[in-house]
C-alpha cells in the first residue's frame, strides 16, 4: 500500500473519529439541557403554583424536536439562503415573545448573530467555480 494511501486513510479515520465525538458531545448537551429543562418546570421554586408534569413536559419536549426539525437549517451555513430565511424567522418569533410593553425600557431581544457569534455569518459573496 502506498504511503499516500495509508495516511489518506488515516486522515479519514481521525476526521471520522472528530465527528464521532463531537456527536457525543451534542447528545450529551442535549439530554443535559433536557433533564435540567424538565426539573425545572417541574420545580414549585421556579415556577410557583404552575408548574409541569410528566404530560406537559412531554408536550414542551415535543415541541422542542418539532422546532428543531423546523429550524435547524439555521445553524447550517453550507446553506445560504435557507440558513439566512430560518434565522430571520427564528429573530421574528423571539421578538414576539420578548417584545416590550409599550413605553418599557430596554430591549431583551438579542439577534441571531450575537446569539450565536461562533457560527459562521451567511453571505452571498459569488463563489468561484
Amino acid at each position: 500500500m502506498p504511503k499516500n494511501s495509508l495516511a489518506f486513510k488515516m486522515k479519514a479515520e481521525i476526521e471520522a473519529a472528530k465527528e464521532q465525538w463531537l456527536n457525543i458531545g451534542v447528545d450529551f448537551g442535549v439530554q443535559m439541557f433536557t433533564d435540567y429543562l424538565a426539573i425545572v418546570l417541574n420545580n414549585p421554586d421556579v415556577m410557583d403554583k404552575d408548574t409541569f408534569g410528566a404530560d406537559r413536559i412531554k408536550k414542551v419536549l415535543e415541541g422542542l424536536k418539532d422546532a428543531d426539525h423546523v429550524f435547524g437549517g439555521a445553524f447550517d451555513p453550507t446553506r445560504d439562503d435557507e440558513a439566512d430565511y430560518l434565522q430571520e424567522k427564528m429573530d421574528e418569533a423571539l421578538r414576539r415573545i420578548y417584545r416590550m410593553p409599550e413605553g418599557a425600557e430596554g430591549d431583551p431581544f438579542v439577534p441571531f448573530e450575537q446569539r450565536y457569534p461562533c457560527l459562521k455569518q451567511v453571505t452571498y459573496k459569488r463563489r468561484k467555480p
